[in-house]
């Protein structure tokens, strides 16, 4: 995990772990 964007990973995180599927779709 990168300290300096946790924002960053936690959306892709965020949308990958919600619907991965959708978020490939979007």
């Amino acid at each position: 995990r990168c300290p300096k964007e946790p924002g960053l990973q936690e959306a892709l995180v965020n949308l990958l772990t919600y619907n991965p599927t959708e978020a490939w779709h979007v």
